[in-house]
C-alpha cells in the first residue's frame, strides 16, 4: 500500500494532488463521473479534470487501485464489491461525493407501465435487493476500518 505524509493542511483535492504524492486520480472515460468533472464551470474542478487518468472499463479502473498510487473514481456499490474481493487491500472512501440511485427509464407509451412500477415498489419495499446485495458483497475480506465521524479527529496537520 502506497503512503504519504501531509505536510500541510489539506482543505481540497487539489491539496492531495500537488502534496508530492504523486496519487494519481482517474475515473472511466465518458461515465457519468467524467461528464460531471468536465461540465463543472469551477476553476479547481476543471484543473482536476484536466490531470485525472481516464481508463476505458471498471475494471481497468479497479486493477489500477490494486496496483497502488491510483485513486479511481466512480459509483460506490461496485467499489464496495470490489473492495470485499481478495486481495483485501482496497479501501472504499466514506466521502459522500455525490447522491444518486439507478432508475429505469421506459417510453411513456409502453404498455405495462404501472405493472412495472408496482412490482419495483414491491421490491423496495419488501427490502429484497438490499438482501441480494450483501449476500453478494459477503466476500472474503474483513470489513475496512470506518472511523466515527461524530469524534474530531487529529490528523496532525496543523
Amino acid at each position: 500500500m502506497t503512503r504519504f505524509s501531509v505536510s500541510r493542511a489539506v482543505r481540497n483535492v487539489e491539496d492531495v494532488m500537488v502534496s508530492g504524492s504523486g496519487l494519481q486520480f482517474g475515473t472511466v472515460n465518458n461515465s457519468v463521473a467524467e461528464q460531471l468533472i468536465r461540465s463543472a464551470e469551477d476553476f479547481m474542478l476543471k484543473d482536476f479534470s484536466r490531470r485525472l487518468s481516464y481508463v476505458d472499463t471498471l475494471e481497468e479502473g479497479i486493477s489500477r487501485a490494486r496496483g497502488g498510487n491510483y485513486a479511481f473514481l466512480s459509483e460506490k456499490i461496485p467499489l464496495k464489491y470490489a473492495a470485499t474481493q481478495e486481495p483485501c487491500h482496497l479501501y472504499v472512501s466514506d466521502s459522500k461525493i455525490l447522491d444518486f440511485s439507478y432508475s429505469i427509464l421506459y417510453n411513456k407509451r409502453l404498455k405495462g407501465r404501472e405493472e412495472i412500477d408496482i412490482g419495483l415498489l414491491h421490491l423496495a419495499e419488501g427490502n429484497l435487493l438490499p438482501r441480494l446485495w450483501a449476500n453478494m458483497t459477503r466476500g472474503t475480506c474483513p470489513p475496512s476500518i470506518q472511523m466515527d465521524s461524530t469524534k474530531p479527529v487529529d490528523l496532525g496537520v496543523m
